[in-house]
């Protein structure tokens, strides 16, 4: 039981469940980039005339043959599959501890994990913009994300100070997505393209995030229908 006006206005309030939702939206989302990473290693590789001859130097591309090429090509997907879904799985650690932030009266236990894992998310992020590349001009600009009056104050501060970063690397893994599917080649990958569309709706999501459950949930829905569960 709770007791007095203000502790029941807030103790008792149930939590939004949006943060919960979002953070498990990400979750299933980074098990789905995984599976991807997973079967793009498991690619078959084009096969080299002579097996003697050394690996070619994919810097070069222009130089090798169609048979090299293809090789680099593959080598290429893997290596950027698998930073994705390292960043994925940065982010769903990150909205895992920002969940701490929304639901629990005590954030303190999350804070060490959330700036790991943001720390972990910009990191891989930046070194797919490279690896791609993404032009930092090709992103959407900088916009911060002031907390409504109401939010939990760690919270609050989190999503002022650092909300505009997650919601860039939202947009890096869907940009990245989005050049994987455009390299996939005759291949019919549905699975790529649901988890466009996850994100896609992930980060619908996390521009409502502070708002309320109404507005967030149904974005987090869409999600994990988009990938099937």
């Amino acid at each position: 039981m709770c007791f007095g006006a203000a502790l029941a206005l807030t103790a008792c309030a149930t939590p939004p469940a949006r943060y919960d939702a979002f953070a498990g939206g990400m979750a299933a989302h980074a098990a789905g980039v995984a599976r991807e990473a997973e079967r793009v290693r498991l690619l078959p590789w084009p096969a080299r005339p002579d097996a003697a001859v050394a690996a070619p130097d994919c810097r070069n591309m222009a130089e090798l043959a169609p048979g090299q090429r293809a090789r680099c090509a593959v080598e290429r997907r893997m290596a950027v599959t698998t930073l994705l879904s390292r960043h994925a799985q940065a982010l769903a650690e990150y909205a895992a501890a920002l969940a701490i932030l929304g639901t629990r009266f005590d954030a303190s236990p999350a804070m060490e994990a959330l700036a790991a894992a943001r720390g972990q998310a910009i990191a891989l992020g930046e070194s797919l913009q490279s690896e791609i590349p993404i032009a930092a001009a090709f992103l959407e600009p900088v916009r911060t994300m002031d907390g409504p009056v109401g939010l939990r104050p760690a919270l609050a501060y989190e999503m002022a100070s650092h909300g505009w970063q997650l919601r860039q690397q939202l947009e890096i893994q869907a940009v990245a997505l989005e050049w994987l599917e455009l390299r996939r080649g005759d291949e019919m990958d549905e699975e790529l393209r649901r988890l466009r569309w996850s994100i896609a709706h992930l980060r619908r999501g996390f521009e409502v995030l502070t708002v309320s459950d109404g507005e967030t949930l149904p974005h987090i829905a869409s999600a994990r229908e988009a990938l099937g569960r």
